[in-house]
């Protein structure tokens, strides 16, 4: 029998187009949602769980249009100034417009 298992990292990225943030929580923020534009085409908002969740199964997201850019833009984090766990957007030059 073959094996026929697919690899995750050979799977496309997710493109961020765009963050909701909370700035509400004394002087600072948390990243509380995701809008993605999909591999199928499709758009999906995703919470900052389902985030965290997709990237410990090996999903990546970036924040290149075409898609070269193979850098990752979102990792689980935890907040220095409350614990609370939340996503950190790696700097690389890119500005990841707000969610409307």
């Amino acid at each position: 029998m073959r094996d026929v298992r697919v690899e995750l990292s050979d799977a496309p990225p997710y493109v961020v187009t765009c963050l909701q943030r909370d700035n509400t929580n004394g002087g600072h923020g948390h990243v509380l949602a995701v809008e993605t534009s999909d591999p199928d085409g499709g758009r999906t908002r995703w919470a900052t769980v389902e985030v965290i969740k997709a990237l410990m199964e090996g999903q990546t997201f970036v924040a290149d249009e075409d898609g070269n850019s193979a850098d990752p833009v979102l990792a689980p984090s935890t907040c220095g100034r409350c614990g609370a766990v939340t996503l950190s957007v790696s700097p690389g030059g890119t500005e990841i417009a707000p969610c409307a």
